[in-house]
């Protein structure tokens, strides 16, 4: 399994919502946020992940939640336009390690509907990995 951890300037424009590396083609996305509470803040994560649609980064997208507590019905809606935007830019995204925090709320909103959740980052890359072409 090949790991690049890219840096520069994407690493820094991004290092306030997720630590990054490419693992055999698929970006992985560490979310740092502990807590993702405000509105704002909500939008902005969204307008970040949307961003990686639009600059191309990779067409499979892995985002790790190990480190998040606690996310807003904002920051969820967040994550649903992502999936929406990706879906209709031929992206394939996954979730892994959510906590059990996060993973309460993602059940109530059925988020495993539009978006498939894993419990680990290496189940996460085998189904990105999967019927892949790129």
């Amino acid at each position: 399994m090949t790991s690049i951890d890219p840096g520069g300037e994407m690493g820094n424009e991004f290092e306030n919502f997720f630590h990054w590396r490419i693992v055999n083609g698929v970006g992985v996305f560490e979310v740092v946020a502990r807590e993702m509470i405000h509105p704002q803040f909500a939008q902005e994560f969204g307008g970040k992940l949307k961003s990686l649609i639009r600059i191309r980064f990779a067409r499979r997208l892995l985002l790790i939640f190990r480190h998040t507590k606690f996310m807003s019905s904002s920051a969820f809606g967040a994550l649903l336009e992502f999936a929406k935007e990706a879906s209709q830019a031929g992206v394939r995204i996954a979730l892994a390690e959510l906590t059990p925090e996060v993973k309460v709320g993602a059940e109530i909103l059925q988020l495993s509907m539009f978006i498939p959740i894993f419990e680990d980052e290496a189940s996460g890359l085998a189904y990105l990995q999967e019927n892949s072409t790129a």
